[in-house]
């Protein structure tokens, strides 16, 4: 919205691209705006990731696909000193949330070694994984058992496996089990920084 194209996303991972059209403005250009890609960016592929349900609110199809050059079946991207996994091709939005890197490297100025952290909806784990790099012991929480897997392999690829505990659950039901144990059995909460 903030760009005055509402409805079109854009993510560039490395000499690759991800598109998103979202609304029936944005659809009625996609030759335009592709051609554009391709002349301005230049990149090794784009891929489509125009598959969410919001489309057929505006009456069109969901689409996924390779709509120029090749496209990886793995890619994985850096991030200041991190490395992920970005799910393109089935992950959530167009397979990282590129835009929150910003944050994720801001949260890191604001911790100490050996605290504790929670993250929740963590997805692949960018926010704990970023945290662990910093010294932070963390509990991610999601209930999308690949990302879970994803995050488990990030985790791996930045050697922070050992300070990051992934949680497969439904974040509220997560939240109201923690809320039932401060009452039932207050020493099995566990606390965070």
């Amino acid at each position: 919205e903030g760009d005055r194209l509402p409805g079109l996303m854009v993510d560039q991972f490395g000499a690759y691209l991800v598109v998103q059209f979202r609304s029936l403005g944005m659809e009625k250009y996609r030759t335009e705006i592709l051609e554009s890609l391709v002349e301005v960016v230049k990149p090794k592929g784009i891929y489509d990731r125009s598959d969410m349900e919001s489309r057929e609110e505006e009456g069109l199809e969901a689409v996924s696909g390779v709509v120029y050059g090749e496209i990886p079946e793995e890619l994985i991207i850096s991030e200041n000193d991190l490395l992920f996994h970005a799910d393109i091709h089935h992950g959530h939005k167009t397979g990282f949330y590129l835009d929150q890197r910003e944050n994720r490297a801001f949260v890191r100025t604001l911790v100490k070694p050996n605290q504790t952290g929670l993250d929740l909806f963590s997805y692949t784990g960018g926010f704990a994984i970023a945290l662990a790099k910093s010294g932070v012991r963390m509990t991610a929480v999601d209930q999308d058992a690949a990302a879970l897997e994803s995050g488990r392999a990030n985790a791996r690829r930045n050697d922070v496996e050992k300070r990051l505990q992934f949680i497969h659950a439904d974040v509220f039901k997560f939240m109201e089990e923690q809320v039932a144990l401060k009452t039932s059995t207050p020493d099995k909460v566990k606390k965070y920084d």
